[in-house]
């Protein structure tokens, strides 16, 4: 149950972000900063058994995020960093292979967004647009496989 209310926690989070990127397609870093360490801080916090594990789950889930800003900084035509940091910035929340599952997922669906606006005509193979509401949708795609698995008693 506790997961389930992180994984909501993040939905809300993500929520003025996706917002931002597709009204202006800035992301601020501080703000991101600040969702990061509540993450951390919320994987230190005395509820969890073993406070160095959560430690690890959440500094995992920052160096996926990590690797993805290396990656947009590196090759700044493929994202931005504000997505790579508002990835990162998820990392601590979702550990590690959460934070996998969310990227892969986001670029799943943006991949099929391309597709279909490639289709109908409306971008071309340079066109770009906002990807923080596809990390949103991918992290609400998660949160309802949590909650159903919550349902099912797995």
């Amino acid at each position: 149950m506790c997961e389930l209310l992180v994984n909501i926690g993040l939905c809300a989070a993500l929520l003025p972000f996706a917002a931002t990127d597709v009204r202006s397609r800035q992301i601020r870093w501080p703000p991101a900063a600040c969702i990061a360490a509540a993450g951390v801080l919320l994987r230190l916090l005395p509820v969890r058994s073993d406070a160095a594990a959560g430690a690890g789950f959440a500094l995992g889930g920052l160096a996926v995020g990590a690797v993805f800003l290396a990656i947009t900084l590196l090759m700044p035509s493929t994202a931005g960093p504000g997505d790579a940091v508002v990835t990162a910035a998820c990392g601590p929340w979702i550990g590690p292979e959460g934070s996998m599952e969310l990227l892969f997922l986001a670029f799943l669906m943006a991949s099929v967004w391309s597709l279909i606006l490639l289709v109908i005509r409306r971008a071309g193979r340079k066109s770009s647009f906002p990807f923080v509401p596809f990390l949103l949708a991918a992290q609400i795609c998660r949160t309802v496989v949590i909650m159903e698995q919550l349902l099912a008693g797995r």
